[in-house]
């Protein structure tokens, strides 16, 4: 048993062990201290070599600087004590309005969008900001020759904002969209739920803090109430000096960074921080027992236990009691429940706290279709895991495991890139000083006794409610008539409580109903006559490591070919990127298991995903262990195969792969069918969650499935595997579990960067099928040969790199084919089975007439292949599948080629030039909706610029003619770009492509990523060698070949998503009717401000008018379009129905409206001729698709 004394000389050994560095605790004697500023010191790991140096200021306001010599982008963030708890009763989301209202300008740069075309710009960086319940966060990034600049106008987002209240409404509009944005996920869902049932009403955390028009203007007009001096009075009371702490990410010195911000920090207004702690207890009181069914998007079948506890935020306690319930070895909650068969995963967490004082203790449950049908059996697991953890006190092997666990975790952390890490320790300085900034969240701070009172008087069961996410409640309805009375089903299911059509939350609409658990059921929770014996405390982590020798560093700077150890063939290929620069005693690994299996069929597709989830299943204990020990690893499907990587302490990493790839192979045979109906079960719910998605999202994936030949629509994969049918037996429920629901913060304004190629994504995409799937008998024994069939014909593709030998390179490289071949697994050559990608994206007219079998009307039949191609696109649609979301998506993405030096650079400086104008123009004038984009996409080496937009106040062919609009005025906007701006974007992207990587795993997936590059590993270099001499003349020209509305070789992609399955039209043989000439819409970017400020479709006076232009429709030859004719003879073809064959009568009499493009005077009228829908699928089987060879290997 490890004491706290051994602990301590762990942590004295983890800091001194490393004698190439200086102490980890910042030296800040160099610097000088100026008059009235402190400086203190910041934590930081040992493997960090950035000095990171923390001041306070005499107003109280506190920066650090962390001095990266080698720093090509810098960055800067602020976190500012207050959130959405401080929102006044009056106006909900106030903190969320204020946060966007700093960005429309300030005293010194008072123009709207000023900044965020500074920092694209001139800076070639990014922007964004969200809020919490505790804090605000802003950031931006920029390069080395426009930051200083940059960073004087940041700052004074926090001492002189405008405020303005003629932005006022058009924030609140783009606050709302980003509401609407969230009604189909989940997790705010369930957010609004317990804020409605659970809290107490005069506590802050009730209220609706991310806001709407409803919170911010509607119900505060009606009430007389002035947003706009609220707005001004809360940033003047709570953005005060004392809470704002400043984080700069630069090669300058502190003292330079100290100068160049003292004058604006000076000006932050004085006052003092309020804390996030309350007279009132944020829990009703009448909330324990309350058992609440909701009804999800997603295909869930989650249980959540909760209980309130009075600790404060970030309690190391909550920590150590998370640690025993959510630990994943033999003895654990999560083990008794699986060899039950009752749940999939069990998450514990604590220690985020509901405010300042009060946290929410939770056990979240992934029930499989047996837990949900003995749910009081699952319960009674977790309430006895709970008496063991009473029970045990607070073991003290346990709580030193968990501190030394922290301490390891602390150690080997590294940096993420600049703007994270900056937003990071910006959050952790305001929560935990800046001493603590970095190691806060991580070091155990608490002793045992302190952790022993948290047990005794706070994890009360009969304090405890209860959440039941599911999608249908059909299955718990019959439960609920067949429980025996008194029973937990009997209470949770009986009618009321499965009725979901009487409540519903009042902004996401999740419906939902209440039940209430007796007390005597809690009661008998409370204290369990027994604790079931398999039930135990974590066990020792043998994954800890101690060793921590460096290699010498090496002269290579890419990764180079390592050749099979036993002169074998090699099957498969091997690199090793030896660290150049790193310095520190980690290693990674990337092995990808390729077969042809893995995408022959959509059934091996499924069948591929459950096998990932078996592996991580049958490594439950070795992954947790692993991951406590500081040792990231992922099991996950690409496309063609199963792909595991790991990163960590070089010293336990090689033995911990060599376990790993040991029982990978050696307990296939030990897979059950019950795992088999577990498994298969929670992947289908995992795919059938993909229909909850948001209408962007799916236009994302719809068009990675139009450009990938070996990818397959989700409703394709749910049909091979079975929707609906039988547990048991190979034959499974319609219900499964989530896909974890990660939700990166979009940020639309960001500029264009240098993109890797996105390799298949885990999830098949979606197409423009729009049929549901039909069940199928999917078993066990067809899963074994299947996995038979994948390890016969396998290619291992691996990759190493960090803290290793050449020889020890060579071995981690050669032990995945050793353990494969020692298993009977047949490996083959490389490329032997693995075929060139076909990219489906732009066909051709010939193509499209040859599977469609019909004339396009209005084309030649063919075009001469000496001269460049008409102008010409596809349009690709889906109906949502959820039919809740109001939401529409549109993306145009414009075909530029492929993968070259030039292009790429061409495809970066448009996308850079054109980006904000974009975004300011669609997003923040027009207020179309809150996700608006437009930057480069690289799918398998095909370059396109894509433009997206999504909306819930407009349809799809509105969003279409917005995107045209704005093309419309490509070509002028391009002539506008100056010698000197072209020069800054320029000089931004060499400099984001000499940036080197901040930490050993991003290095090593970058250079996974450019295994297939077809031009190596150095094709960034070459990039840079195109930019150096590339002129505005050659962004024109691209622009006007390949996007403009006047391109002479357009090729084009549409998706479009819209839970309106047949997009309306209707027949006018008259044509559109002339524009009149008071028509207020102005889609002319350049119009003067009043114009442009109004909404789309609104009249001077706010009123919203019908859009003034009707459209056409004309059948010919099988192809239905609707033409849509507008002034400047700019014609746009749009899908009428998503189907191949022709609409019916009643189709075509429906109508689209569209509004009038603005002309560009001077330039000829020209078409961007749309073909109606088409069969992704169709023109795969059709054979006439195979129009681009790219080699995968």
């Amino acid at each position: 048993m490890m004491t706290m004394r051994d602990c301590c000389a762990l942590s004295e050994l983890l800091s001194f062990s490393f004698p190439f560095l200086p102490s980890r605790i910042n030296p800040h004697h160099r610097m000088a201290a100026a008059a009235g500023v402190v400086l203190e010191s910041v934590e930081c790991p040992p493997a960090c070599k950035l000095p990171h140096v923390g001041m306070t200021f005499a107003n109280g306001s506190r920066l650090i600087v962390i001095t990266d010599d080698a720093a090509v982008e810098s960055a800067a963030a602020v976190c500012v004590a207050v959130g959405s708890h401080w929102d006044p009763v009056e106006a909900p989301g106030l903190a969320h309005l204020c946060e966007h209202m700093l960005f429309l300008g300030t005293e010194a740069l008072p123009e709207e969008g000023a900044f965020e075309r500074m920092v694209s710009q001139e800076g070639g960086g990014s922007t964004n900001a969200w809020t919490t319940d505790s804090s605000t966060t802003y950031y931006f990034t920029a390069q080395r020759a426009a930051f200083a600049k940059l960073l004087s106008h940041f700052i004074q987002f926090f001492h002189a904002p405008l405020l303005s209240a003629s932005g006022y409404e058009r924030e609140v509009q783009a606050v709302h969209s980003e509401d609407e944005k969230n009604h189909s996920v989940d997790y705010w869902r369930l957010a609004e739920v317990i804020k409605t049932e659970l809290r107490n009403p005069a506590h802050p955390t009730s209220r609706y803090g991310n806001g709407n028009a409803t919170t911010l203007l509607h119900r505060p007009r009606a009430a007389g109430v002035d947003v706009c001096k609220l707005l001004r009075q809360f940033y003047e009371t709570y953005y005060v000096a004392p809470a704002v702490t400043l984080v700069v990410w630069s090669p300058l010195t502190p003292e330079a960074i100290r100068d160049l911000v003292a004058g604006d920090m000076a000006q932050l207004r004085p006052g003092a921080v309020v804390h996030d702690s309350w007279p009132c207890s944020p829990r009703r009181n009448d909330a324990a027992g309350l058992w609440l069914n909701v009804r999800s998007v997603k295909a869930l079948r989650q249980l959540t236990v909760m209980i309130p506890t009075r600790h404060k935020r970030f309690s190391d306690a909550c920590r150590y009691a998370s640690h025993v319930i959510g630990h994943e070895c033999d003895g654990s909650l999560l083990y008794v429940l699986k060899c039950e068969g009752l749940a999939t995963a069990v998450t514990s967490s604590a220690g985020h706290g509901v405010d300042g004082d009060h946290d929410d203790f939770t056990v979240a449950i992934n029930l499989t279709l047996a837990g949900l049908r003995n749910v009081e059996r699952v319960v009674d697991f977790v309430a006895q895991s709970f008496a063991l953890l009473k029970q045990n006190s607070v073991s003290e092997e346990a709580f030193q495991e968990l501190v030394q666990e922290g301490e390891v975790s602390f150690q080997f952390d590294h940096v993420a890139q600049p703007h994270r890490h900056c937003t990071s320790i910006a959050d952790g300085a305001t929560h935990f000083g800046i001493r603590r900034a970095w190691s806060g969240n991580m070091r155990i701070s608490s002793t045992v006794d302190s952790s022993q009172r948290f047990f005794s008087e706070e994890l009360d069961f009969t304090r405890a409610c209860f959440i039941l996410s599911l999608q249908d409640f059909a299955e718990a309805e019959v439960l609920g008539r067949l429980a025996a009375p008194g029973s937990l089903a009997s209470v949770a299911f009986h009618p009321l409580a499965t009725k979901m059509d009487e409540t519903m939350s009042e902004f996401h609409g999740a419906p939902y109903a209440r039940a209430r658990v007796g007390p005597t059921l809690l009661a008998r929770w409370a204290s369990p006559s027994l604790v079931d014996p398999r039930l135990r405390m974590p066990s020792r982590n043998p994954f800890i490591a101690t060793d921590f020798a460096l290699v010498p560093l090496s002269s290579a700077t890419v990764p180079q070919p390592i050749t099979a150890a036993r002169g074998d063939p090699s099957f498969g290929r091997r690199w090793f990127r030896a660290d150049d620069r790193f310095a520190v005693p980690t290693a990674a690994v990337v092995i990808a298991f390729s077969s042809p299996e893995a995408y022959a069929t959509p059934r091996n597709r499924f069948f591929t995903r459950v096998l990932a989830h078996m592996i991580k299943h049958s490594l439950t204990e070795m992954l947790y262990f692993a991951e406590l020990g500081s040792l990231a690893s992922h099991v996950a499907p690409d496309t063609n195969g199963i792909v595991i990587s790991c990163d960590g302490p070089s010293q336990t990493l090689r033995p911990f792969l060599s376990q790993f790839l040991h029982a990978m192979f050696a307990r296939q045979s030990t897979y059950t069918a019950a795992d088999f109906d577990m498994f298969a079960d929670q992947v289908r719910r995992e795919l059938m969650s993909i229909r909850g998605e948001q209408p962007y999202q799916l236009a994302g994936e719809a068009a990675m499935l139009a450009i990938h030949a070996h990818r397959y629509d989700f409703e394709e994969v749910i049909a091979a595997a079975g929707e609906s049918g039988a547990a048991g037996g190979g034959k499974h429920g319609s219900d499964g579990e989530e896909d974890s629901d990660s939700e990166e913060g979009l940020d639309p304004a960001a500029p264009s960067q240098p993109q890797e190629d996105e390799e298949a994504a885990e999830v098949p995409s979606p197409t423009a099928g729009n049929g549901h799937a039909v069940a199928t008998d999917v078993s066990f024994d067809d899963f074994a040969t299947f996995v038979a069939s994948y390890n016969h014909r396998l290619t291992i593709d691996a990759m190493a790199g960090g803290n290793l030998t050449t020889d020890e390179a060579a071995a981690l490289l050669q032990a995945p084919s050793d353990h494969a071949q020692r298993l009977d697994a047949q490996l083959a050559c490389v490329g032997e089975f693995l075929p060139a990608f076909d990219t489906l994206l732009f066909p051709s007219r010939e193509e499209l007439q040859l599977s469609r079998g019909c004339h396009i009307e209005g084309t030649p039949p063919s075009f001469s292949s000496g001269g460049s191609p008409p102008p010409f696109g596809c349009v690709v649609t889906r109906a949502a599948t959820n039919l809740a979301d109001p939401n529409t998506a549109v993306m145009v993405m414009f075909h530029l080629g492929f993968n070259t030096p030039d292009l790429v650079a061409r495809q970066d400086c448009l996308a850079a030039a054109i980006s904000t104008d974009f975004f300011n123009q669609l997003r923040t004038v027009e207020t179309l909706g809150y996700v608006v984009h437009c930057g480069p996409r690289r799918f398998d080496h095909v370059l396109s610029l894509a433009f997206q937009v999504q909306s819930a106040s407009h349809g799809a062919v509105y969003l279409l003619s917005r995107i045209h609009a704005f093309l419309s005025t490509l070509e002028a906007r391009m002539e506008a770009v100056t010698e000197e701006q072209l020069a800054r974007i320029i000089k931004s992207q060499i400099a984001i492509r000499e940036d080197k990587c901040k930490n050993l795993p991003e290095e090593l997936a970058r250079c996974w990523i450019h295994r297939n590059h077809p031009h190596g590993f150095t094709h960034l270099e070459k990039e840079i060698e195109v930019l150096r001499t590339l002129t505005r003349a050659d962004l024109v020209a691209t622009a006007t070949r390949c996007v403009s509305n006047h391109a002479v070789a357009a090729r084009c992609l549409i998706v479009i998503v819209s839970r309106d399955a047949v997009l309306p039209c209707r027949s006018d043989p008259e044509g559109p009717p002339a524009r009149a000439p008071s028509d207020p819409i102005s889609d002319d970017p350049f119009a003067s401000p009043v114009a442009a400020s109004r909404r789309p479709g609104s009249s001077s006076d706010g009123k919203q008018q019908p859009p003034r232009l009707p459209a056409f429709v004309k059948l010919s030859g099988g192809a239905a379009t609707a033409t849509c004719a507008t002034l400047g003879a700019t014609v746009v073809r749009v899908p009428l129905s998503p189907r191949v064959s022709p609409p019916t009568e009643e189709e075509a009499a429906r109508a689209i409206q569209l509004p009038s493009y603005a002309a560009v005077e001077g330039q000829p009228p020209a078409v961007l001729d749309v073909a109606a829908f088409v069969d992704i699928k169709g023109l795969r089987q059709s054979g006439v698709c195979h129009v681009h060879q790219v080699p995968h290997c």
